[in-house]
């Protein structure tokens, strides 16, 4: 394929950025799991790039947020915990960057960084403030306060296609930025999925992870007193497999009723005839825990909390897959490159352009992971990762320099990272070749 980059401010091309919240990388039919219900997004990877082997750099929601907006990885710019850290001053941002070439932004869905959408420079933002109900919901159209009666994902979706109509209006180019919050849990902890949709679920046949119920060895012993454990354990009962299976089923549903809004999005970007110059890009904001080493949640630097789906469709894309590593500070960097805007200095990520163009094309050959700042789990996590093995190391809390815990994991061999090999012999090389490896990119990226 060739990809044509824009010379003109009239070619340039459109982009919708859905971002999903909590979305692992494995309920889907494009994977081939059996068991999804997501017809949309499956034909959406029926007609772009799927990319099976994407990543994010830091594993929750505020700062794969802070990433997207800038292309950097998240503690870099003061977001590195989930909630109201802003993103330092002057520091480049979407918006900006766009701007300059005639482009009209919109973020719409959730929100969770400390900077309002209109101090980063979103023209049109309809949004809600981080976690909550899925009805009933407090939320702002502009600046004025709204209660959004309806489920939460009917609304954000209303809101871009009200943006879509406007934009296709007046003939501008345009970044839309829809912010899903399902399938993040309610307010409760809780999926509240339709019945209709828990239905279409049988909970006896949803795979079930082959570690639930691995006691942890091999992991961090302080695991065994976090949050994403204990909360999975003894308040949602995942030490049942009835239980776990039950949690599972209503994920799923949830996944299925995110899919049915999502499809509402790409069916008015081609009713408006918008779909022959607009790339579609799907990706979540991190991965999720179902019962993996008996845990819930995210952070962990296990494979299904930093793993996520990413696919491309847009102009001159055809059907395809790339196994390369990405990851969401690349997205960015993608974005300005397809526009033919200049990369801003500073950024962590590369265009995925050369790889899109070329299935042997690489831009890294190893993933770095970081978790600075305990959260969900009581200890900071760094981690990296090469096509085979992952290195991750916590760290002490008092002393973020000081290694409390070591684990390796040969991928190709042990997908479900069962096995930890740091204490295997024959590992000792690699072991100290990853470390050196994940001191080097820790410096790289921290500035």
């Amino acid at each position: 394929m060739l990809l044509a980059i824009p010379s003109a401010i009239a070619e340039r091309p459109n982009f919708v950025y859905l971002f999903v919240d909590d979305l692992r990388c494995d309920t889907f039919g494009y994977v081939g799991n059996p068991q999804a219900k997501t017809p949309n997004i499956d034909a959406l990877a029926s007609r772009g790039i799927v990319f099976d082997n994407a990543f994010v750099t830091l594993s929750i929601c505020s700062p794969s947020r802070a990433t997207a907006l800038t292309g950097r990885y998240a503690a870099s710019v003061g977001v590195s915990i989930f909630g109201r850290q802003r993103i330092r001053d002057g520091v480049p941002l979407m918006p900006e960057m766009f701007r300059p070439y005639g482009y009209t932004t919109a973020i719409v869905g959730k929100w969770h960084v400390g900077n309002s959408p209109a101090e980063c420079g979103f023209d049109w933002h309809d949004t809600v403030a981080g976690n909550g109900r899925w009805y009933n919901r407090q939320g702002r159209i502009g600046d004025d306060p709204v209660v959004i009666k309806p489920y939460i994902e009917q609304w954000i979706s209303d809101r871009s296609i009200a943006f879509l109509r406007d934009v296709k209006a007046s003939k501008q180019p345009f970044v839309l930025w829809h912010c899903t919050q399902v399938p993040h849990m309610d307010h409760r902890f809780d999926w509240p999925a339709r019945e209709d949709s828990l239905v279409k679920f049988d909970a006896s046949e949803l795979p079930l992870p082959t570690t639930w119920n691995d006691n942890l060895i091999g992991k961090p012993p302080f695991f065994r007193t976090a949050r994403s454990y204990v909360k999975a354990q003894k308040e949602y009962g995942y030490e049942q497999e009835s239980k776990l299976r039950r949690h599972i089923q209503r994920y799923y549903a949830a996944v299925h009723e995110v899919d049915q809004q999502i499809g509402r999005v790409i069916r008015e970007i081609t009713r408006l005839g918008l779909a022959e110059n607009t790339y579609i890009i799907f990706m979540s904001d991190n991965g999720w825990l179902l019962g993996e080493h008996g845990m819930t949640s995210k952070v962990v630097a296990y494979e299904k909390s930093i793993r996520v789906p990413l696919i491309i469709v847009g102009p001159s894309i055809g059907a395809d897959r790339r196994d390369q590593m990405v990851a969401n500070i690349d997205i960015l960097p993608t974005m300005l490159h397809l526009a033919g805007i200049d990369q801003p200095g500073g950024m962590h990520g590369e265009s995925l352009h050369d790889v899109m163009e070329d299935p042997t094309a690489q831009i890294r050959e190893r993933l770095y992971y970081e978790s600075p700042s305990p959260q969900l789990v009581p200890r900071p996590q760094f981690a990296v990762r090469d096509g085979r093995y992952k290195y991750i190391e916590t760290r002490e809390t008092k002393n973020p320099d000081a290694v409390e815990f070591v684990e390796l994991y040969d991928l190709d061999n042990d997908a479900e990272e069962a096995t930890n090999l740091a204490t295997a012999a024959d590992q000792a090389a690699r072991i100290e070749s990853m470390a050196d490896q994940l001191r080097s990119l820790q410096k790289r990226f921290s500035q």
